[in-house]
């Protein structure tokens, strides 16, 4: 790696300067990932410590969210919404409302 291979990557005129701005570029995603890490941190134990019950209407409208999102998922890798199946799959497609993961999502 050499001069020419930086200014080929973007507008740096080095390899050192190219070398600095990935430094800061990782330093920035450390310093985020740290930061998400001690809020995980923090609301787990704000949970454990204060314990409730999850409303049925909000773990029914994440179960919907669920499923929407894997249909869209779906979709873009050949779902067939008329069929209810993905190319090549045995009829009766997906079942279930999705309920089972709308739980999962706000049990610990």
């Amino acid at each position: 790696m050499d001069d020419e291979f930086a200014k080929d990557l973007g507008d740096y005129s080095s390899l050192g300067e190219l070398k600095a701005k990935l430094k800061g570029e990782i330093e920035k995603e450390k310093e985020l990932a740290l930061d998400r890490q001690l809020k995980d941190h923090v609301v787990d134990q704000l949970l454990e410590a204060n314990p409730f019950e999850v409303p049925e209407s909000l773990v029914e409208e994440q179960a919907k969210a669920l499923v929407s999102d894997t249909k869209l998922k779906l979709a873009a890798q050949g779902w067939s919404s008329k069929s209810g199946r993905l190319r090549g799959e045995a009829p009766g497609g997906l079942q279930g409302d999705g309920s089972e993961a709308g739980q999962d999502f706000f049990d610990p």
